[in-house]
Order: structure tokens, then C-alpha cells, then sequence
């Protein structure tokens, strides 16, 4: 090569090095507005353009609810770690082995024992929740459902309703006709779906129509705080993408929020927070892990739908956890007694005296021996 072509080379090289350094300076700064000089001195202002909006409500909800298009009655062998503070203060764990079953949208049965014995029974129906306790002689504390749940979580003291599992597993559809909201996460890897929890609301199971409580039903709006993985989230506020295009307003009957965190990749739950209708954080779940339901009572039916695998679910305001790891997940097998409280009772043989109602004596979770204390 010549020292001309040489110095060809060269210079062709420093063109292209500097034009795709102008490039890069160019991207680089649409990151901020910036002002150039124009003709005659004139100050030219680049905007910086617009973060995408994140995904519509609508579309946003209908990409979440294909997941559970067909989950309505499951089973899984479950294993959970409870952790809790005694009536003296004291830090404890416990972990039995047992069986998750729950029929959307109201009835969930958590059994738990060692040993092969059910000693715990933790339940709802539409209309009730209980705790069975069989560590000495069956007990069983009940409830009347209310719509916010709050009158439940005080009384079982672990700020956590049987209901609000099935929110916390995130196994209920939303309901795309109602006005909600939609956020990305701080670090935009997630996308945050709020919506009101509503006190009544008609819905269409298998063809026909049902009326369901407030701690049931999925219905929108009221947008949130970005967060990113890790946090514990922000305070539900204005902000986010409604459906209708701006912030909405709860509904008259709303009874609190959910908010939903899920991946876009494949519109999976990593992370579900519950709200009270005052706006304060009650409970956050993570959801983790990769298990496939098993769906046996639809012929020629080959999807698994996916579930978590793990759930971490942190009632707000105290040292409390509930983890569950959940495996062989199925719609066979699912016995209706288990949301049966009368069967309940007479399966295991409950006194009448042992039949305590928390609406009238609040249970006491906790003691000094780790055992329930019941009001007399």
C-alpha cells in the first residue's frame, strides 16, 4: 500500500470513528432536553423523547387472566413456615406439612398436621372463616365474613384472612371491563396492575351468574408508586395509566386494593400487595418459582397452567410470615367437605362449647407454650 493509499485509509477510518462518536453523542443526549446553538445565535431545544406508556389496562388484563383461563379448583401438597410473635413476645416458627385446596373465587382449605394428624384446619366459605385447632381437644374459632377483612385478620391475629391466600397465590382473574390502572417498576422490568377490591359484584362462572363477596372479586382502578424488585413498594397513588387514560376514583362498595406486579415477559405474578380502602399497606406476597398445574377434568386438555412454586406472604406491621411451598398441583382429588364448615365440625367431633365466635371473643394467636389461647 502507498503512502497515499495509507493516508486514504486513514482518514476514511477517522471519518467513520468520528461519525459514529457524533451517533452515540447524539443518543446519549436525548436522554435530557439539550440546548444547541442555530443560526444567528438561536438556542434549539431538543426534546428528549417520552418513556413508552406502560401496556394498556384492558390488554394488560387480558394477558395476565390467559394463565388462569382454566384454573377454578386446585390441590397442592404444601408445606408452610409460619413465623409469629407470642402473647409474651417471643419470636417463634413452626412448620407443618399439609394439603392447599380452593375453589375460586370464595373457598379456600389450608390443612396442616405432622405426622400424617391434622392438627390446624384453616379455612373460608362465602359466608365464613374458621381455625381448627386440635393440639388438645378440637377447637374451633369462626367468624362472619366481612367485606374488608379487617374484623378476620384482627381476630386470628396474623393479619392475614383464609381468603386472602387465593389473592396472595394469585390464582383470581381480573375483570377487564372495569376502570383500573397500570405502572412500571422503577427499574421498568415490571408492570404494576392496581385495582379496587369491590364489596358485590356479579360474575359469570361456568355460565351462570353468581354474586361474590369484596374479598373475591377483582375489579379496578387507583394507580401506584413504582417500585422495582426489591422494594416493599410505594403508597397507592396518582400517576399510573387507567383505562379510561387518567386516574380513577374507587367505586362506591370498594372494600380495598390489590395491586399486581408481573413480569411482561410472560405476565407471571412475582409480587402481589393488598391495600385497605384507606390506602394502607396490609400484606405483600412474593411469588416465586416455576410448578405446573395439573388439569385432569377437561378432555384433550394439555395445558399446565404455571403456579408458584414458593409464596412469601409478610403481613405489614409485625415480625409475621407465612411461607408456603407448594408441588404436585392438581384439580383432581378436591373434596368438598374441606369448605364445608358444619362437616368440619362433626368430622372431628367439636363440643358445642369448644365452638368459640370471634365476632363476639377475639382469638388470641400465640402463647407462651405455642399453643391457641381461646376467650371464654
Amino acid at each position: 500500500m502507498t503512502t497515499r493509499d495509507t493516508h486514504i485509509a486513514q482518514r476514511t477510518l477517522s471519518l467513520l470513528l468520528s461519525a459514529a462518536v457524533a451517533s452515540v453523542s447524539a443518543l446519549s443526549g436525548c436522554a435530557d432536553d439539550q440546548k444547541l446553538g442555530g443560526r444567528a445565535g438561536e438556542q434549539v431545544v431538543i426534546k428528549a423523547p417520552l418513556a413508552p406508556a406502560p401496556p394498556a389496562f384492558a390488554a394488560a388484563v387480558e394477558a395476565y387472566n390467559q394463565r388462569l383461563a382454566f384454573v377454578e379448583r386446585l390441590r397442592a401438597r404444601a408445606i408452610v413456615r409460619l413465623r409469629y410473635t407470642d402473647a409474651d413476645g417471643k419470636l417463634r416458627e413452626e412448620q407443618p406439612e399439609g394439603t392447599l385446596q380452593f375453589a375460586v373465587p370464595d373457598r379456600v382449605a389450608l390443612t396442616l398436621g405432622k405426622a400424617g394428624r391434622t392438627v390446624f384446619w384453616f379455612g373460608s366459605d362465602a359466608d365464613r372463616y374458621w381455625w381448627l385447632d386440635r393440639q388438645d381437644e378440637p377447637t374451633v374459632w369462626f367468624g362472619k365474613r366481612t367485606a374488608d377483612g379487617v374484623t378476620a385478620r384482627a381476630n386470628l391475629g396474623v393479619n392475614i384472612a383464609p381468603w386472602d391466600l387465593l389473592r396472595m397465590l394469585g390464582v383470581l382473574r381480573l375483570d377487564a371491563d372495569s376502570s383500573g390502572a397500570t405502572e412500571w417498576s422503577k427499574d421498568r422490568s415490571l408492570v404494576g396492575i392496581t385495582t379496587p377490591i369491590l364489596a358485590r359484584l356479579a360474575e359469570v362462572v361456568e355460565g351462570s351468574e353468581r354474586t361474590i363477596s369484596a374479598a373475591n372479586a377483582a375489579s379496578p382502578p387507583v394507580a401506584g408508586t413504582p417500585v422495582d424488585r426489591k422494594s416493599q413498594g410505594g403508597e397507592l397513588a396518582s400517576g399510573a395509566q387507567s383505562r379510561t387514560g387518567t386516574d380513577a376514583t374507587p367505586n362506591a362498595g370498594t372494600s380495598g386494593f390489590q395491586r399486581i406486579w408481573v413480569d411482561p415477559k410472560d405476565w407471571f405474578p412475582v409480587r402481589i400487595e393488598l391495600w385497605s380502602e384507606q390506602r394502607e399497606l396490609v400484606a405483600v406476597a412474593q411469588l416465586e418459582g416455576d410448578e405446573r398445574a395439573e388439569i385432569k377434568n377437561r378432555p384433550n386438555f394439555g395445558y399446565r397452567p404455571r403456579m408458584p412454586q414458593r409464596v412469601s406472604v409478610n403481613p405489614v406491621g409485625s415480625e409475621a410470615e407465612i411461607r408456603l411451598w407448594l408441588s404436585d398441583i392438581t384439580d383432581e382429588r378436591i373434596s368438598e367437605r374441606a369448605f364445608s364448615f358444619d362437616d368440619i365440625v362433626r368430622t372431628f367431633s367439636v363440643s358445642p362449647e369448644n365452638l368459640i365466635d370471634l365476632d363476639a371473643k377475639p382469638m388470641n394467636l400465640g402463647t407462651a407454650d405455642g399453643k391457641m389461647q381461646r376467650s371464654r
